[in-house]
């Protein structure tokens, strides 16, 4: 084989192997997709597992696969008051997390479960409370679990009305010496008001009103709808006893580890969720609407004046001692408050 030929076959061979390498080395170059866990103890029908879903879709189309999920429902990594410690120790990546369900743990966010409504409109709650994460000591508190603030999930699950079995509450005075399954500081409100406040997981409620062990619950919209408890209530007054939902969180040491441009799709997805919320509010309220006429649940409009009553009696005097007890941990209480208020009156024009 002369040189000439000998050169021409060892530029083709050459031309091969890089056409076979380039597809090979842009493989080897793409990262491996990345699997989160996803964790909560509320069933996987719940408006919040939905928002979930959603929400894993979004970053799962936006990064084109490269960040993948688990999804693990109705408590099968763990109970709602164990969310940040199990978040800590890396059970799940993500999820949801009530800070009323254990208020030492994170007491600043334990805010939005005053007995303190400071607006009727989801959206404007979920936008002023996120201003409220955002503060200093709101990061820091998470951070102290190793987590941080996805979405302030203000915006699910309307205002907490109170729902009774057999007892129609027309006024202050009838809420007396009734059993109430209520959370945070909207317990303390009912408990001034002369009710009987109960602590007890979302997945108890059910049973524990149809055995008479409650006589009431302090509720959101979204737990009335997603553990069926229309099928054992039957009279719904309309006094406003607080607001707040579970936020979403994620493990902070899992979030700074992901590549600056996953971050910034989490983020993004996150934020638009506020737009997710208004729908699913609306479409909650028609659900919402069918259902009390199905079962024929009878709805009590809670007269203004003894809204009043009872926001003299039980709700202002629990929001001061709740700024007192958190400037006396060394945490800024009235600032938060003020975060909250301020930022709401700003949404709510």
């Amino acid at each position: 084989m002369n040189s000439k030929r000998l050169r021409m076959l060892i530029g083709f061979t050459c031309l091969a192997l890089i056409l076979v390498a380039i597809p090979l080395m842009a493989a080897c170059a793409k990262p491996a997709p990345v699997t989160l866990k996803f964790g909560s103890w509320m069933p996987e029908g719940h408006i919040t597992s939905v928002l979930a879903r959603w929400w894993m879709e979004e970053v799962t189309e936006r990064t084109n696969g490269q960040v993948q999920f688990e999804a693990f429902y109705a408590g099968v990594l763990g109970k709602g008051k164990d969310q940040p410690d199990n978040i800590k120790a890396g059970l799940f990546d993500f999820g949801y997390f009530l800070a009323a369900y254990d208020p030492a743990k994170t007491p600043l966010l334990t805010l939005p479960y005053a007995p303190w409504v400071p607006s009727k409109r989801g959206e404007v709650r979920l936008r002023a409370f996120w201003e409220v994460t955002e503060l200093p000591a709101a990061k820091a508190e998470l951070a102290a679990w190793d987590a941080m603030c996805l979405i302030p999930a203000q915006g699910m699950g309307d205002v907490y009305y109170l729902y009774t079995v057999d007892k129609p509450v027309y006024t202050l005075d009838d809420i007396a010496g009734l059993k109430v399954r209520s959370v945070g500081r909207m317990a303390e409100a009912l408990a001034l008001a002369g009710a009987s406040p109960v602590a007890m997981p979302m997945p108890d409620v059910y049973d524990a009103l149809s055995k008479g062990t409650l006589d009431a619950g302090a509720l959101a919209t979204s737990p009335f709808l997603g553990y069926k408890l229309y099928e054992v209530l039957n009279y719904m007054s309309t006094v406003l006893l607080g607001s707040g939902s579970p936020m979403v969180i994620m493990k902070l040491s899992v979030f700074n580890n992901l590549p600056a441009d996953i971050q910034k799709v989490i983020m993004d997805v996150s934020y638009e969720a506020i737009e997710w919320f208004i729908k699913a509010e609306a479409d909650q309220e028609k659900e919402f609407d069918d259902i009390v006429k199905q079962y024929g649940i009878t709805v009590i409009e809670f007269p203004a004046e003894e809204q009043k009553r009872y926001e003299d009696l039980a709700v202002m005097p629990v929001m001061e001692e709740w700024i007192k007890d958190m400037e006396d941990q060394g945490l800024p209480g009235r600032e938060a408050f003020w975060t909250f208020r301020d930022a709401a009156e700003k949404y709510e024009k």
